[in-house]
């Protein structure tokens, strides 16, 4: 399947390594080409909603905000305040699950906000079983290569909307 959408998309296969003069960009190049996805305004996957499929005797848990350093507490809240503001997150005066927050520095020097839903939502979410590939495979694939990035997607998670059903688990 994945070799087939990446045919699909004019992509090498999963196995090959190659690329043409022509396909090499400039940074430069690949900015003006998708102007659309470096401007800053990304609304996310668009088409779509995820849904997060939980156990039917799944019991709420309310978990209280952790305390953070106050030299990030500022950097914190512009996230939020960005969130809101973008529609990627929404003010709530209710909910019967809460999972609490963890700041991870960033290499530039920002906040990056994550979830900690391993003690809440996670395990009551129904297994679907989509094994990851093995490293060793992964290095197998990958050993005639020479070329390679490093990519942080902004907000990485932000950008696949959750349905109005799942959204009461975060």
């Amino acid at each position: 399947l994945e070799n087939r959408v990446r045919g699909a998309l004019g992509l090498p296969q999963a196995n090959e390594c190659h690329h043409t003069e022509a396909q090499t960009l400039t940074l430069e190049g690949v900015i003006q080409k998708y102007q659309d996805v470096f401007d800053g305004k990304s609304t996310g996957v668009p088409k779509f909603k995820a849904h997060l499929d939980i156990e039917p005797d799944a019991v709420p848990i309310f978990c209280k905000a952790r305390s953070v350093p106050h030299s990030i507490a500022g950097q914190i809240n512009d996230c939020i305040d960005a969130w809101e503001k973008e529609g990627k997150a929404e003010r709530v005066t209710f909910s019967k699950w809460a999972s609490p927050l963890v700041p991870a520095p960033k290499p530039n020097g920002g906040v990056r906000l994550c979830g900690d839903y391993k003690i809440t939502v996670n395990r009551f979410l129904k297994s679907h079983h989509y094994p990851a590939p093995r490293a060793d495979d992964l290095f197998a694939k990958i050993r005639k290569c020479n070329l390679f990035s490093i990519i942080d997607l902004r907000d990485a998670y932000q950008q696949v909307e959750l349905d109005d059903e799942s959204k009461e688990l975060t």
